[in-house]
């Protein structure tokens, strides 16, 4: 199971989440793929080290705005030109040299304060130790910025789009899908009339103070449980495809759920509360920043309109979304999601 967090930094989703939903999807799928704030800082720290001298000049510009670093910076940038011209130099005497050496020392001071600040703000968003799984090819992290200019640039639109059509990730989203739609668990009463159907899958500690190796650890241990549950999950995923997402079709989603998932869901909650790591995550914060992990099974017009509500996508953007996936398929088919919020 592939999962993929899209999210903008001015949508209404709060990205001081983002460190939670990161482990908990590395802990529950085979790889999981970011497009989001968090992506944003991961990627800028993994690229520090390759900087241009202009680019950590440019960096340095954007974060730091104290006096002395101001005019710091005013005397590299006068001096940069200089020091471009001395790099030409075929035959350097020994003071062009010093010169130069003397400027990549400078350069070199700033890319680690970029760094480290960069590192900081990981760490305060309880996301370093999710740098290792980039390494592993596990977490993937894309930033991506939307053009005003032509709506068909706007590269989510693709992103969306291709993901929703085939079929190969399962969308992860934020718990405010509850706030933005109507829902009932999967074995409510199929009278009612609901957008989405949840299905509770397990309940997650704080991961505040976790480590790469913890993470890495338990993800491991849990793979046994979790395979037969993918697997399964994958074969409702293209049996519910098949349906629309209506009131009439309610009753042979939740058989289709029984028969094909159900029985794979209930091993999973027991082998969390056996961890040795979550249990101490559990202990150390028996009340704060847990999460529900849940399933959700909705229409594919409905996930779109989640993207819309919470201002990932523009009103213009879900239209053109819309437009292109029902080329491809009904609207109204039912699609697999995941999302996770708070306990309560």
């Amino acid at each position: 199971m592939d999962i993929i967090f899209i999210n903008r930094v001015t949508s209404k989703i709060n990205f001081v989440m983002e460190g939670t939903y990161i482990y908990s999807n590395l802990l529950l799928s085979d790889n999981a793929l970011y497009v989001s704030f968090s992506a944003v800082n991961l990627l800028c720290y993994i690229r520090v080290p390759k900087f241009s001298d202009e680019d950590v000049i440019k960096s340095f510009a954007k974060m730091f705005n104290e006096e002395e670093d101001i005019k710091d910076l005013e005397d590299i940038i006068r001096i940069y030109p200089s020091y471009k011209e001395y790099q030409k130099v075929k035959h350097k005497d020994k003071t062009t040299i010093m010169l130069i050496g003397h400027f990549k020392t400078i350069i070199n001071s700033l890319r680690s304060r970029i760094q480290d600040d960069y590192m900081m703000l990981l760490k305060s968003y309880n996301l370093f130790e999710a740098l290792p799984f980039i390494e592993d090819k596990i977490l993937y992290v894309s930033a991506m910025e939307a053009k005003e200019v032509d709506l068909m640039e706007d590269p989510y639109i693709k992103l969306i789009v291709g993901t929703i059509i085939e079929r190969e990730c399962v969308l992860f989203l934020d718990g405010s899908i509850e706030d933005y739609f109507n829902f009932s668990t999967i074995d409510a009463s199929e009278n009612e009339t609901v957008d989405f159907k949840k299905i509770p899958l397990c309940e997650l500690p704080s991961f505040i103070g976790i480590t790469y190796k913890e993470v890495k650890y338990t993800r491991d241990q849990l793979q046994e449980v979790l395979k037969p549950f993918k697997t399964h999950l994958k074969d409702l995923s293209d049996e519910l495809f098949k349906l629309p997402f209506t009131n009439e079709s309610q009753p042979q989603i939740k058989q289709l759920y029984n028969e094909k998932l159900s029985q794979f869901i209930t091993p999973i909650q027991p082998a969390i509360d056996e961890s040795i790591y979550l249990s101490k995550q559990k202990n150390i914060f028996p009340d704060k920043n847990a999460i529900n992990y849940c399933l959700g099974i909705t229409s594919v017009e409905t996930l779109i309109d989640f993207y819309e509500k919470a201002e990932i996508v523009e009103p213009y953007v879900a239209s053109e979304i819309k437009q292109q996936v029902s080329r491809h398929m009904d609207l109204k088919a039912t699609i697999v999601f995941t999302y996770c919020h708070l306990k309560t």
